[in-house]
């Protein structure tokens, strides 16, 4: 029985952003990465690690909480003897099926990366998305709750979406453990003797006598020895198998160091920060006088900045005014000298009225002395 595969990982820092960027776009050395075949990862969102750093950078609200968690970093794959048998359009279908998962949950707007890798031992998808809730703020607790029943039920969800490609969803509850790479070492040491052991010698090829007259045909030779190492050719089949799981736990351990090694910066930051405020509560504790002072100062400089915002204000105001009766002077003055040029026009044509009617006066007269 094939499984559905789904986890995910807080990313509460920058620097882990970055990494997990790096790691998507093979922009670091990745040692459980082929080469060769890292020209067939697909990318459907952000193209680089930087492009994926400046829109994360870009889509995140103007207030964040310290201890806000800014990505949620997601891997999604199945079980390794599914990908054996699943045709090409089947495993185009998961990686779809999961990219329409991750968008029903966080809304398309908030993937910043979704990468298939094609380069590693199992196919997976890796993404990373901003938990922004509907009111537009920092809010993983709403997506991925603080407990393992909220994972769960992500987990009943994701294989519920991909059960139709034949895959199920693991044992609720389980408490199944990875094993220890040195193990799987071991086991591998093992079957390497039992394969040596099992070879064929001289001896064995000679025909066994069955009484007195008769001995073993060809073909009983031939079963008898099949018979023999049966068990022992079908452990060494497996030891391809083993080597491959060892090399998918070499790479999860390679994996864990990081995320170990990251989270070892993390906690010696929040230490030293820890460290830094019980020193101040220590010293306002001792000195209350001084506490109240400092809260004094806060609210004379709280006053100050009040005070100068609204002088700021006043003095904006005053000059909009100042540029409003500028522009009802300038109108006023247009619309006199509008007036002056309509009462300028009026007066000359009442002047050429009448010099038209005194011309008139003129002929009239002339005529009347001409007759």
């Amino acid at each position: 029985m094939a499984f559905a595969i789904m986890r995910c990982k807080k990313l509460k820092s920058w620097g882990s952003l970055k990494a997990s960027f790096d790691h998507a776009f093979r922009e670091k050395e990745t040692p459980n990465a082929d080469p060769a075949r890292t020209p067939d990862n697909t990318h459907f969102y952000a193209r680089t690690a930087d492009q994926a750093f400046a829109t994360m950078r870009a889509s995140m609200p103007s207030k964040v909480r310290k201890n806000a968690v800014l990505g949620v970093e997601y891997m999604m794959t199945a079980s390794p003897e599914w990908w054996q048998t699943a045709t090409a359009e089947q495993k185009k279908a998961f990686f779809a099926q999961s990219v329409d998962w991750l968008k029903h949950k966080y809304g398309e707007e908030h993937i910043i990366t979704a990468t298939i890798h094609a380069d590693e031992t199992t196919p997976h998808l890796t993404a990373v998305v901003i938990p922004i809730d509907e009111r537009g703020r920092l809010n993983a607790r709403s997506f991925i709750g603080g407990t393992k029943d909220a994972l769960s039920r992500d987990q009943d969800s994701f294989a519920d979406a991909v059960r139709h490609l034949g895959l199920e969803r693991g044992v609720k509850g389980s408490k199944a453990k990875h094993t220890a790479i040195r193990q799987w070492y071991g086991e591998l040491a093992r079957r390497g003797e039992a394969v040596r052991k099992a070879a064929v010698t001289p001896d064995e090829l000679k025909p066994r006598k069955l009484s007195w007259l008769w001995s073993e045909s060809p073909e009983a030779v031939a079963e008898r020895i099949s018979k023999r190492l049966a068990p022992e050719l079908a452990r060494a089949q497996a030891v391809d198998g083993l080597k491959a799981e060892a090399r998918q736990l070499r790479q999860g351990l390679t994996k864990s160091q990081q995320e170990l090694a990251e989270s070892q910066r993390e906690l010696s930051y929040a230490k030293a920060q820890l460290d830094s405020w019980d020193f101040i509560n220590q010293t306002l504790e001792e000195n209350m006088d001084l506490k109240r002072k400092l809260f004094e100062a806060m609210d004379a400089r709280q006053i100050r900045i009040t005070a100068e915002a609204q002088m700021r204000e006043f003095k904006r105001r005053e000059a909009e005014l100042n540029e409003l009766n500028e522009l009802k002077r300038q109108q006023e003055a247009e619309r006199r000298e509008a007036e002056r040029q309509r009462e300028l026009e009026a007066e000359r044509q009442r002047q050429a009225e009448a010099r038209e009617q005194r011309e008139r006066d003129r002929r009239s007269r002339s005529s009347g002395l001409s007759r």
